[in-house]
């Protein structure tokens, strides 16, 4: 009898062990469900805690679950959890920023206010438009201001290629932003800011200038604020300089022949106090500036690749935690909403497709990505995309991409299915972009996002199928995450 309670006891004993241990995992499961996870990262949390609620457009629509540092401590990492109901709006054009009491000095208002009395919370907003929906337990950068104070008006977004170059002054002469850069009548660019120097002795005046008039901007270019000026006198005769500039002044040009040297991202040139007086003539500058952007340009360069370096650890409650590094191949290209993208396979840059958990979802309490542009340096990213079908496939947001880092073109991508598989692939060297390899050559490792290339035309990239390496398609890839045509 009593060896018949003792084994009882025991089993009691061993079930009651068994059910804590259950509970307590799903207690610390990182992802319960009901819940859609995101990871967000930010330079400074401004306040933020653990349960401070997540906001869509006023309304709550999760809540912050845990905020830590990124592996380098330069971030802070915020996971929030998302409602299911509400997980749909959160896109990969979504916008994340935190609100707190932000002062933009006498003129610039203040925003935030109402966490003068509640703390500090997260907001999101996603852009009208198609855009795929960010996958389960993304990396995403968050914006260290909010988009209505970081956008300015009227001002058109510059794009891949453009001239960015700044205009010294000794007055603003009523110039504003968004005023039009004109050569020979002919808007090529735009006015995007107008700001006092710092020393007070001079105005800055940045414009941007459509790519397919930067050549011609050289360093015999002369500049000028157009407005309305009256020479002369009644008795020999009146002249009227600019009278197009009447309602809105703008930035006028000319490029003295010979052409001189065209300039580079950056150049600082001097307003003149009048128009120079010249004859309107056509010559072969401004026959060249009105032709369409894209004529003449150079011969396409093959895709742009560059290294990703992925970084993580899972929280094991029974051992160790386990850490991750991972490096591969990843191919540069700007999508159609004009950010820079990395297109690369999930298996190098996902964590929870890696990892194992018996009993629930792997428990991934850091990851950091980061990108190895050659003769650029080492840039942040964040994974806003992963094939829904399964693929190893996900896309990459760089932070802080430069504006002339050259990309992969559209015209250099093929999205047809191919009808075989490509035999050359394309990986990233760490020095010059790429080098040619083949897959017999090559460990899962060494090739693993490496782009398959035929006809000069890359139609995939190498990810992992029932761990073995296979040519993902870029037909899988959605509409609005391909490069614009």
């Amino acid at each position: 009898m009593d060896r018949i309670r003792y084994l009882i006891g025991l089993a009691t004993l061993a079930a009651a062990g068994v059910l804590g241990f259950v509970l307590f995992q799903l207690l610390a499961d990182e992802n319960p469900d009901g819940y859609f996870p995101i990871r967000l990262e930010f330079a400074d949390v401004r306040g933020l805690g653990p349960g401070a609620e997540v906001r869509y457009r006023g309304v709550r629509v999760g809540s912050v679950r845990e905020i830590g540092l990124s592996p380098d401590g330069e971030k802070g990492v915020v996971t929030v959890l998302l409602e299911a109901e509400h997980a749909e709006l959160a896109r990969v054009s979504s916008m994340f920023w935190v609100v707190s009491p932000r002062f933009g000095g006498l003129t610039g208002g203040a925003t935030g206010l109402d966490t003068l009395v509640r703390d500090s919370y997260v907001a999101f907003l996603t852009p009208r438009g198609e855009s795929p929906a960010l996958s389960h337990a993304s990396l995403v950068v968050g914006r260290e201001v909010p988009p209505q104070e970081a956008v300015v008006p009227e001002v058109r977004q510059l794009e891949r290629g453009d001239l960015r170059m700044t205009l010294l002054s000794t007055e603003r002469h009523g110039l504003e932003v968004g005023a039009a850069v004109r050569l020979r009548g002919c808007a090529i660019g735009e006015v995007r800011t107008v700001d006092l120097a710092p020393d007070a002795s001079h105005v800055r005046i940045e414009i941007g200038v459509r790519e397919g008039f930067r050549r011609a901007i050289t360093d015999r270019s002369e500049f000028w604020i157009a407005r309305p000026r009256v020479s002369g006198a009644i008795l020999g005769g009146i002249t009227v300089e600019d009278l197009g500039a009447l309602l809105e002044p703008f930035v006028g040009l000319r490029t003295s022949e010979p052409m001189g040297a065209p300039v580079v991202d950056g150049h600082v040139a001097v307003v003149a106090d009048a128009r120079p007086d010249f004859e309107e003539e056509l010559s072969e500058l401004a026959a060249a500036a009105a032709r369409p952007a894209g004529i003449g340009t150079a011969p396409l360069a093959g895709p742009s690749l560059v290294e990703v370096v992925y970084e993580a650890e899972e929280r094991d409650w029974l051992s160790a935690n386990d850490q991750l590094r991972r490096r591969g191949t990843g191919m540069l290209f700007v999508d159609r909403g004009g950010r820079t993208v990395v297109i690369t396979p999930r298996s190098l840059c996902d964590a929870s497709t890696i990892f194992e958990d018996f009993l629930s979802e792997p428990d991934v309490i850091r990851e950091a990505i980061r990108v190895v542009v050659p003769g650029v340096g080492v840039l942040r990213a964040g994974r806003s995309w992963v094939d829904p079908e399964g693929e190893d496939l996900a896309v990459l947001v760089l932070e802080n991409a430069p504006p002339d880092l050259r990309v992969t073109t559209s015209e250099e991508l093929g999205f047809e299915e191919p009808e075989s598989s490509a035999d050359t692939l394309y990986q990233s060297s760490g020095e010059d972009g790429a080098v040619p390899g083949d897959l017999t050559s090559l460990s899962l490792d060494e090739r693993r996002g490496a782009v398959a290339v035929r006809g000069g035309v890359v139609v995939g990239i190498v990810g992992e199928r029932d761990g073995n390496p296979a040519i993902v398609p870029l037909s899988h890839l959605p509409e609005a995450l391909r490069p614009k045509q």
